[in-house]
């Protein structure tokens, strides 16, 4: 017998779909709530297709509940002998929510069960995977959990008994994830010499925009919050200590704006301009930090990401690394009279071809002007051998 307190901690929690009675443009029948926002708008709804589809973004939403209500997570504990139900045996050592309970409860709940709940310690599992089984929801019956990736965000994987549907929906499910295997792939690309490179200093960029790191463009705000230390005296930079080693890059800057092809000056020619220098762990830190947020911004507004494999998936997060495929047109520039879904963003073309699946089209318009002919071929190529799940 389902408990109300258990079904609704799932509804507010992200784990259950809800129904809308009202069904507005651009919405679907079925959504999930995202507890990570608190205001209720078009981040904090997630649209599926189906009530038994996962919410594409539990794996964030898992990660992020347990670090911060670790109460209601527990370790499955068995007596370990003969006697032990075989479904039991098999939750030993395994990481449960008590509001997400599996078939026959909790430790202790079902008829003559001697299991017990251990209460979950985070500094345990700090720096090793576990499993987080969630196989009480309904979605997931048929489905059994699979380790947990090193980054601490799960993957589950359809059993043999599953069929092609159930399949299709857990590699939707697996793709919202950026694991650390694609993290590394796409740090790897992008730090090669001919893509955005690698500077553990600041540089002007090819229009002459302010960049550090692989290729991270330096914010109004960052410009003198970024811990620089001078590469003269390792002691770390003052705020006027940074005006003047930027103001040195500036210098360069109409130079820039008007250079053409070979003209413009390489990230390495600024090594010798600015003494300003971050280390290569903090590098690392500001890299990471952008490229998780720019994979979330795809899994939550790029059509059809999370149900594309990684060829396609990998040469959409280029683009929009490079260029930010979500972003929009100026309102005087827009064509409101036109149908086109998609008239207020800069890559019209591109998120239809993603919308409609047409992986053709797709390969036409994901090149950049700015790019270098092997980056665009790279994405091309991805593209061509790429592939919907469904």
């Amino acid at each position: 017998m389902k408990n109300l307190r258990d079904e609704i901690y799932q509804e507010m929690h992200g784990f259950k779909a809800l129904k809308r009675d009202y069904v507005a443009k651009g919405q679907s029948k079925f959504y999930y709530l995202d507890p990570r926002y608190e205001e209720e708008d078009e981040r904090s709804q997630i649209n599926v297709s189906d009530e038994n589809i996962p919410n594409p973004r539990m794996g964030a939403i898992l990660a992020e509940d347990i670090k911060e209500n670790p109460h209601n997570y527990y370790i499955w504990r068995t007596c370990k002998d003969d006697k032990v139900r075989g479904k039991h045996a098999e939750r030993e050592g395994k990481i449960f929510n008590k509001h997400i309970p599996p078939e026959g409860g909790n430790p202790g709940e079902d008829y003559n069960c001697r299991c017990w709940a251990e209460p979950y310690d985070e500094q345990e599992y700090k720096n090793k995977p576990m499993v987080i089984d969630v196989s009480g929801l309904d979605m997931f019956k048929e489905l059994k959990p699979v380790d947990f990736n090193l980054n601490g965000l799960p993957q589950y994987a359809a059993n043999n008994k599953s069929n092609t549907t159930s399949d299709a929906v857990y590699k939707k499910y697996d793709n919202s994830i950026l694991t650390e295997e694609k993290f590394q792939d796409i740090i790897t690309f992008l730090r090669k010499d001919y893509i955005e490179g690698f500077a553990n200093f600041p540089y002007l960029d090819s229009v002459g925009k302010d960049t550090v790191c692989t290729g991270h463009l330096i914010t109004d705000k960052e410009q003198y919050s970024l811990p620089y230390y001078m590469a003269d005296t390792g002691k770390p930079a003052t705020k006027a200590e940074i005006k003047k080693e930027m103001d040195k890059l500036h210098k360069y800057t109409e130079y820039q704006k008007n250079a053409k092809g070979k003209d413009v000056l390489r990230h390495t020619f600024f090594e010798n301009v600015t003494k300003l220098r971050l280390t290569d762990a903090q590098c690392d830190a500001i890299d990471r930090e952008i490229i998780e947020k720019k994979w979330n911004e795809l899994v939550e507004q790029f059509p059809n990401f999370t149900i594309m494999d990684w060829n396609l998936q990998r040469a959409i997060f280029d683009v929009h690394y490079q260029c930010d495929v979500l972003k929009k047109k100026k309102s005087t520039d827009i064509n409101w009279n036109s149908k086109d879904e998609f008239k207020e963003y800069k890559w019209p073309k591109l998120l239809n071809a993603a919308k409609n699946k047409n992986i053709p089209q797709m390969a036409e318009h994901i090149h950049v002007i700015q790019s270098s002919s092997e980056r665009n071929n790279a994405k091309i190529n991805w593209v061509l051998n790429g592939k919907f799940y469904y």
